[in-house]
């Protein structure tokens, strides 16, 4: 038989089976095994009824399947396969002889110079070669890693260092050892006291340090030691030779600079790395900017900067120093007022005299400033371009480049040369336009103006709403909603009680006298105003309707009924199904209206995808696919159905949970406003709906739990008095049975060992969901926070935002109250602020609780870099992370 390259070999599946065939479609490695992984070109690891085995390339088995572990690692010319049978461990070749017996309670490889193994025997480590000859006798209780020719050891918790024979270099007698092969020394550590040895195990070095820290390169590749002696700081080379002497309170190194900064006396200075004083110690603070190119400094509550090399650039004179303003440009303040430096050349550019300096617009080469409390721009000379005329801040839309100003309390719009295009005469305004035109309020009623000036439609409006992306504007006049068109001409009289835009199919829902129904922005009715409830679905074409006691579904593009109202109750379409109940009973209808799956069942849930994606648009192209699930219940048990109406999960549990692994409900709805912000100006789908898989589910049988997958086979064995309702990473389960609890792998067993998912927990616990409700488990699957929240989310610092009772808090790893579980809604801030919401208005709180901006605006957001824009009635403010007031904004 010719040889078959890898790069001409297929992985094939066949009946659930896993080979590989060739170019031609022969069938080269039989499709026999539950898994395949090639190690190499003539090497293929497979698994057939749990066990472990190799075939080549031509599919002739070379290690039969009798392995319940393999691992092939290669050095060199040298390969060896570590392998565990009968829990013991030894290794093999890949045609199946054995080099190390199986006898093992462990065993790995490392390289030195050649293959070895790390084995562990009756408790102890050693080490052999692949001859399985003894390299170091069996009498360490941990042998860690060798760097070069030496390794760490423990015995009785002490740790040494050891050569390849097993001699003691450093005997194992002190508490931590620093040994790495990029420096000669090593450092020991015994009752808190360093001591430094070559790697002979000799003395290196007569002294005794406090701390040793990690080594730095100098700009010529000669490595410094930072090191504490008498609770005071200097540095050594490699050799410990004193560089800087250890009389400083703090030190610190800057490699790349070859800047060492240094605390000495409450005072900052600085060294070279050769130990030479370039900054003498005289400042408060010493801060590297700008790529570590230069160092601002504080001295005597002034800022100053200076270069590198300690030489000044600009004096300590001024109360702040921003240098991270601009590129180009540096914003400082003095005696109370603000101004503009050059940052190469370090002057000031112009003089002293600004009360606010906003963010520079560099596309137009200015700076918007307030200058006795009005507000204008300068451009980068520091020359008025658009003179201080407003009494809010100037900010420019791009189409039309105008922007609102404020004038005695009135408003009107500034163009970019700075002329005024309209009068400040209007009691309000905003601040853009939508196809040109824009809202303004005159004498106390709204009205429409265009960019010129020119009134559109008189002012008799109580509110006018102008849309994102429409050509038309819902009025309010009287209490009463309707539309007029960009022209201002009445498309809907203001008749309606109540009116919604469903913006991605222009269509409006209206009510009046509790009575909905639809029309279009031409003021064509769709639906008569006869409904009693109508679901605004933004996101979907066909919505639920209720007239009477009957429900049923509407075209919201057409206005049309998709069925007849004869059902007691409806639920969403998701993948173009619905469930209807009628008389108790339940089935599911599809988006003709038609009933596909007979109604039968005593409850049923939506169809879900039993993977995880984004469906967008009304094509149900898998229409007839098995992809999704829905959960139903006949004869008082609860099973699964595909949309076929197959049986998948059989109808038999007193219980069924869907899983949520990985996202949550609050991430979900961020990804859908986030996609929807980027699209909403050209929205191109009639249906956007992201779908939580459930790739597994919880099943309650007899009292007992287990959990299936998406198929029906057992994930974990239905034997569980109490079981987590969801599967942690698609991995792990939490499971407690009287005083046995921890966690369960995929397979059901027991897992005692979470080394490998230590990246799921945070400080040691993990958020479980139980019967529906959230609490924190630790590594040993011992409950540490009750299962009595609605949600909980991990926050960096470790403590845990709750919702319990529809109300919003903070605990900590305990479960005490940080934050008194008392907002109506809570939301995390990148400034390590918290926007809280209280009886319908907002502020932001610390993460311990404290209120730092007051609760008491309509909105609050996040603006720019560290600041926060809130508004109250037409007010909008600018507060920073500190919840000190900025500036009015419009």
């Amino acid at each position: 038989m010719l040889s078959h390259p890898l790069n001409e070999l297929i992985h094939v599946t066949k009946e659930g089976k896993k080979g590989f065939i060739n170019m031609h479609l022969e069938e080269i490695i039989p499709c026999l095994y539950d898994e395949i992984k090639r190690q190499e070109n003539d090497l293929y690891f497979v698994k057939k009824d749990s066990l472990y085995g190799a075939v080549n390339h031509q599919g002739k088995t070379l290690i039969p399947c009798q392995y319940k572990t393999l691992k092939h690692f290669k050095y060199k010319q040298q390969q060896a396969i570590i392998a565990q049978k009968d829990n013991k461990w030894g290794s093999i070749n890949k045609y199946n002889k054995t080099l190390i017996p199986f006898k093992y309670e462990a065993l790995t490889h490392r390289i030195f110079k050649s293959i070895i193994f790390l084995a562990k025997k009756e408790g102890k480590y050693g080490i052999l070669n692949q001859q399985n000859e003894i390299y170091i006798p069996f009498r360490f209780d941990t042998i860690h890693y060798f760097f070069s020719d030496l390794g760490i050891a423990s015995i009785n918790n002490q740790k040494g260092v050891i050569d390849p024979l097993g001699n003691e270099v450093i005997p194992c007698q002190y508490d931590s050892i620093l040994l790495t092969k990029a420096v000669n020394f090593i450092a020991v550590q015994k009752d808190q006291e360093w001591f430094i040895f070559n790697r002979k195990g000799e003395p290196l070095s007569s002294q005794v340090y406090n701390q040793i820290r990690h080594y730095q390169y100098t700009p010529d590749q000669k490595k410094v030691i930072l090191v504490q002696k008498n609770n005071l700081w200097g540095m050594v080379d490699s050799a410990f030779n004193e560089i800087i002497p250890c009389q400083h309170n703090a030190l610190f190194t800057y490699s790349p600079k070859a800047y060492v900064p240094a605390k000495k006396n409450k005072k900052w200075g600085a060294y070279n790395m050769k130990g030479m004083l370039i900054i003498p110690f005289a400042y408060d603070t010493l801060q590297l900017i700008h790529n570590q190119t230069a160092i601002k400094t504080l001295k005597d509550g002034k800022y100053g900067l200076l270069d590198i090399q300690g030489k000044q650039l600009i004096p300590n004179q001024y109360e702040q120093l921003d240098c991270s303003y601009s590129s180009k440009h540096y914003k400082a303040k003095k005696e109370g007022k603000y101004g503009i430096i050059n940052a190469q050349t370090c002057q000031a550019i112009g003089t002293f005299i600004y009360d606010q300096l906003g963010k520079p617009d560099r596309k137009h080469k200015r700076i918007p400033v307030q200058k006795n409390g009005k507000y204008g721009y300068i451009n980068f000379e520091g020359l008025t371009t658009i003179p201080f005329i407003s009494d809010d801040p100037i900010t420019f839309n791009h189409t039309p480049s105008l922007a609102r100003i404020q004038q005695d309390e009135k408003y009107g719009y500034i163009n970019q040369l700075g002329q005024i295009t309209i009068p400040s005469t209007y009691e309000a305004a905003t601040t853009f336009f939508v196809n040109n035109i824009t809202s303004v309020k005159k004498n106390g009623k709204y009205g429409l103006i265009d960019t010129t000036g020119q009134v559109i439609t008189s002012f008799e409006y109580d509110s006018l709403h102008i849309p994102a992306h429409n050509n038309s504007f819902i009025c309010q006049k009287n209490k009463q909603y309707g539309l007029i068109n960009k022209n201002g001409q009445v498309i809907i009289s203001p008749t309606y009680d109540t009116c919604f835009y469903a913006r991605h199919f222009n269509t409006l829902l209206v009510q009046k006298e509790r009575k909905w129904g639809l029309i279009n922005e031409q003021g064509q009715i769709l639906a008569p105003l006869k409904y009693d409830t109508i679901f605004n679905r933004e996101s979907t074409k066909y919505i639920e309707i209720k007239q009477g006691e009957k429900w049923g579904y509407l075209n919201i593009k057409t206005g049309k009924e998709l069925t007849p109202l004869k059902y007691d109750s409806v639920g969403a379409f998701i993948n173009c199904m619905a469930w209807v109940q009628k008389e108790g009973k339940y089935g599911f209808i599809n988006i003709e209206g038609k009933e596909e799956i007979p109604l039968q069942f005593e409850a049923a849930s939506s169809f879900k995808n039993a993977k995880r994606h984004i469906y967008v648009g009304t094509k149900c192209s898998d229409k007839k696919s098995n992809s999704s699930l829905a959960v139903v219940k006949k004869n008082g048990k609860y099973g699964a159905i595909n949309r076929l109406a197959k049986v998948i999960i059989p109808i038999e549990y007193d219980e069924i949970i869907t899983t949520i692994p990985n996202k949550t409900v609050a991430q979900v709805q961020q990804y859908l406003y986030r996609l929807y912000q980027s699209t909403r100006t050209s929205y191109p789908y009639e249906e956007l709906h992201y779908y939580i898989s459930f790739n597994h589910l919880k099943v309650r049988k007899n009292g007992l739990y287990g959990i299936l997958t998406d198929k029906g086979e057992i994930h974990i064995p239905i034997k569980y008095p109490i079981l987590g309702d969801d599967v942690i990473s698609g991995v792990l389960t939490w499971y407690q049975n009287g005083e046995d609890k921890g966690f369960l792998d995929p397979k059901g067993i027991k897992y005692k060992n979470l080394n490998s998912f230590k990246s799921l927990f945070k400080n040691d616990q993990i958020r479980i969901r139980y019967n529906n409700k959230w609490g924190m488990v630790n590594t040993k699957g011992e409950i540490v926070i009750p299962f009595e929240y609605d949600f909980i989310e991990i926050m960096i610092t470790g403590n845990l935002i709750v919702l319990k009772n529809d109300k919003w808090g903070i605990i900590d790893q305990t479960g005490k109250e940080i934050v008194p579980i008392l907002y109506d809604r809570l939301s995390k801030h990148h400034y390590q602020l918290l926007y809280v919401q209280l009886n319908g208005k907002w502020g932001a709180i610390n993460q311990q609780g404290k209120v730092i901006i007051p609760i008491e605006y309509d909105t609050i957001n996040n603006h720019k870099r560290h600041f926060v824009r809130v508004k109250k009635k037409d007010q909008t403010m600018l507060f920073n992370n500190k919840g000190e007031f900025i500036q009015y904004l419009f």
